[in-house]
């Protein structure tokens, strides 16, 4: 990372978990200005927004960092969280799904994995 970015995407995090959201999106952006293609900052502005309760909009970002690195299991799972809170079961079980069989170790995985199974179990 350029010395520019690796500002930007430090003090972004640093807002995340300052519990700051909304500023971390701001400092994220402005890495990204200088680094577009980056997937860990697009990433993390995902996380930013998911916490900033911009659910469709982080899903669209994390779209984008899988379509840079399709084996972000992390993105896959992320989104698939915003897809179970925005009520879209189906669609969140196939992300659930491929983060799987994508990471085969991630116990977060699992646990998100299990809640489709519980919600599925709750409508019968």
């Amino acid at each position: 990372m350029k010395v520019g970015v690796r500002y930007w995407y430090n003090k972004g995090i640093a807002l995340l978990e300052a519990e700051l959201p909304e500023k971390a999106v701001e400092c994220l952006d402005r890495a990204l200005q200088e680094d577009p293609e980056n997937d860990t900052i697009i990433f993390k502005k995902g996380i930013a927004l998911f916490y900033s309760e911009r659910l469709e909009e982080a899903a669209g970002i994390f779209d984008e960092a899988l379509r840079k690195n399709p084996e972000n299991y992390s993105a896959l799972n992320n989104k698939g969280m915003i897809l179970l809170r925005l009520n879209r079961i189906d669609e969140a079980e196939n992300c659930f799904r491929s983060a799987k069989e994508i990471s085969r170790k991630s116990g977060c995985v699992d646990l998100n994995f299990s809640l489709i199974k519980k919600i599925h179990i709750g409508e019968r």
